[in-house]
């Protein structure tokens, strides 16, 4: 009889906890889809500065979402915010496609936290583009249906960087249209740190290049940069510039990247 008692006693504490648990999440659920909403022009929004502090209406520090509606030079933009500062997606719409996000960013605090993302095209419902742009004729020649491929094909993103408490911080690397990395860059708490790349592009801008320029950065300071041909054989400084299809260098040793 005891062990009855003891286990129905056992259940009503185990149900007590599992409904409290819920009607947390329920809690959380509402809250987090009852944000307060500011709308501000498009040139406001563009012209706050991560440090700024929002207040709202009555002069105090806003915590919702501040948004700005797309005019004809830009898309639709949103920023989360949290006592005053920045905290959270900060995303803004491609111009005049509202389907499709052009840049999404992050803070923490006031300041960039994460990855800050450009797109060629990124759609908000998640189609692929690399599935919608797959050329696929069967009547095609192998070589020459895996060419059309690589002249169609389009990768979603542009450009992805990392921050750290508001400072460039991890990789960030530049895309082609088509997928190739143009640069491959490393920072470390805002100064550049360790291996940067720099690659040819391929004719037409398809495929991935071969290595241009490597460089090694050690604390904001340029340890070494060795250059290459386009057969992939290392040539010098100077013989890389003097050739006009060489082309520029990416960057210089003391280049400020932000």
């Amino acid at each position: 009889m005891t062990a009855i008692l003891f286990a129905l006693f056992f259940i009503a504490i185990l149900f007590f906890f599992i409904k409290k648990l819920n009607s947390g999440n329920s809690s959380d659920k509402k809250s987090n889809t009852n944000h307060k909403l500011i709308e501000i022009t498009n040139e406001e929004m563009s012209n706050l500065k991560d440090e700024d502090v929002y207040n709202d209406e009555a002069g105090k520090p806003f915590t919702g979402i501040l948004y700005s509606k797309a005019t004809e030079d830009s898309g639709r933009i949103q920023c989360e915010y949290k006592n005053g500062k920045r905290d959270g997606e900060y995303t803004e719409d491609a111009t005049g496609e509202p389907d499709k996000i052009f840049r999404t960013k992050y803070y923490k605090n006031g300041l960039k936290q994460g990855a800050e993302t450009i797109y060629y095209e990124k759609f908000k419902d998640g189609r692929s583009l690399k599935s919608k742009n797959k050329y696929d004729d069967p009547s095609m020649p192998g070589e020459l249906s895996k060419m059309m491929h690589q002249l169609t094909e389009k990768h979603d993103v542009m450009v992805k960087r990392n921050y750290k408490l508001g400072l460039l911080h991890g990789k960030w690397i530049d895309y082609n249209w088509n997928g190739g990395i143009n640069h491959e860059i490393n920072f470390k708490e805002g100064k550049k740190d360790g291996v940067w790349k720099l690659y040819f592009q391929n004719s037409m801008g398809t495929g991935q290049g071969a290595l241009k320029k490597l460089s090694i950065f050690k604390e904001d300071k340029h340890i070494s940069s060795t250059y290459y041909d386009f057969n992939n054989d290392e040539i010098s400084k100077e013989e890389a510039l003097d050739d006009e299809e060489w082309g520029g260098e990416g960057w210089e040793e003391n280049e400020s990247m932000d």
